[in-house]
């Protein structure tokens, strides 16, 4: 299966026509923590027009915090919170005629799914419910962590498909998990850093772990993420869409 290429796109602050033309996946945003209903529809159709593959990026619905906080919520508001994303972007995709391919978690939801293994069991549940009303085939799009072997029983267990990402752009702990934006270094700064990193993965299958000469396994991964609002990501992408393409020749 060749490596494809995502960006989490939709939520107002990226340059997405500049970004799309780059890339296999688009997250969408649901308007939620960015963004709204039109800019939602506006990106599922720019999508469209470059065959890019449309997925949902549900979140918390949290907008003051960019859905970058973990919230404590009962779990039938939050089913409730993501049932309706997922149906705007549905419907979106039902208004443009395109399949809507996937979902991905945003921000802090993405990282609870992690730390919290009944939360990623709901998920799964959502999905594979949301599929069934509405014949739908959506994949879950997980971040890859020593957990893979685990979750991906689960998923079967669903009848899900999973995409394990890989990210581009930030930097790991030693136990597999994504440095916290507020610490040093989470973020890649540079095009060089993040050029570094996807030539560490595709050439070696390795993850460089931040501070350490030392690496996480990289096999497995079919998915790879760059920010939109990180600019050397986007200085980065003529030349990371290159890498991809090589690798997925040779």
């Amino acid at each position: 299966m060749p490596l494809l290429f995502n960006c989490d796109m939709g939520e107002g602050i990226t340059p997405d026509a500049h970004i799309m033309p780059h890339i296999d996946q688009a997250n969408i945003c649901c308007g939620v923590h960015a963004g709204d209903s039109d800019t939602s529809h506006n990106t599922i159709m720019l999508a469209k027009n470059h065959g890019v593959s449309v997925g949902a990026h549900p979140s918390y619905n949290d907008r003051e915090n960019f859905g970058r906080i973990s919230l404590d919520i009962p779990l039938h508001i939050l089913h409730a919170h993501l049932w309706q994303q997922l149906t705007t972007i549905h419907q979106g995709c039902i208004h443009h005629n395109v399949p809507l391919d996937y979902v991905k978690p945003h921000g802090a939801l993405n990282h609870d799914i992690i730390a919290k293994p009944q939360l990623f069991i709901f998920l799964c549940d959502l999905i594979r419910d949301f599929n069934k009303k509405h014949t739908l085939n959506m994949a879950f799009m997980v971040t890859m962590t020593p957990q893979k072997s685990h979750q991906q029983t689960i998923a079967d267990a669903y009848g899900l498909n999973v995409l394990w990402e890989l990210f581009a752009d930030r930097a790991y702990n030693a136990d597999g998990t994504l440095r916290e934006r507020n610490q040093q270094g989470a973020v890649h700064t540079t095009p060089d850093a993040i050029v570094a990193q996807v030539d560490s993965i595709l050439k070696h299958q390795a993850i460089p772990i931040y501070n350490s000469a030392e690496t996480l396994n990289a096999t497995g991964a079919t998915t790879l993420c760059i920010h939109g609002d990180n600019p050397a990501s986007i200085q980065a992408l003529p030349q990371l869409r290159k890498m991809i393409e090589d690798f997925n020749i040779s």
